[in-house]
């Protein structure tokens, strides 16, 4: 489960809970790879424009004990990790980091708020919460194209991993 908390000039911090079920010993990773840059909408520009969001700040902890985050940077992907050697059995982790440079002044959102972008770093849940209200969601299969997704819950927004399966990107609004 990813829990996304966006503040009011649209950088956001992330909180990753990951559990894993072994039938064995195993190296594991939790954590994992994600590509840093967002398709905008097209304009008269030769090259489409894009912005490139910058990963700071990572933590990771397995099984309670915080862990040597490997921070790698590859092309235009980040890679935030830790890995080790787990017994057979359940096992927890926590990912934690944060995003800058992934929001755009948007037309859609009415009092003048931010598109902000967002890519998950491993398969599952999503929740958004923000300082600002959310007016919409949309998950992105052909960037910068998207479609609804998610549902309203209260203040958040919920996002389930059938959702995300073929998304490229999400745009909260």
């Amino acid at each position: 489960t990813h829990t996304i908390t966006i503040d009011s000039d649209g950088s956001y911090q992330v909180h990753i809970d990951q559990t894993m079920e072994l039938a064995r010993n195993y190296k594991f990773t939790f954590g994992g790879m994600v590509h840093d840059g967002f398709r905008l909408p097209d304009t008269e520009s030769v090259l489409p424009p894009y912005l490139r969001a910058q990963y700071s700040d990572p933590t990771i902890t397995m099984d309670g004990q915080a862990a040597e985050v490997d921070v790698e940077h590859e092309v235009h992907a980040v890679d935030i990790s830790a890995e080790d050697t787990f017994t057979k059995g359940e096992h927890e982790g926590t990912v934690d980091y944060r995003v800058t440079g992934a929001a755009v002044g948007s037309v859609q959102a009415k009092t003048g708020g931010v598109a902000v972008y967002f890519r998950s770093l491993v398969p599952g849940d999503v929740v958004v919460k923000s300082a600002e209200s959310i007016v919409a969601v949309e998950c992105e299969d052909w960037p910068p194209e998207g479609e609804p997704c998610g549902r309203k819950s209260g203040d958040d927004w919920l996002i389930g991993p059938d959702e995300l399966a073929e998304t490229d990107a999400v745009r909260i609004i």
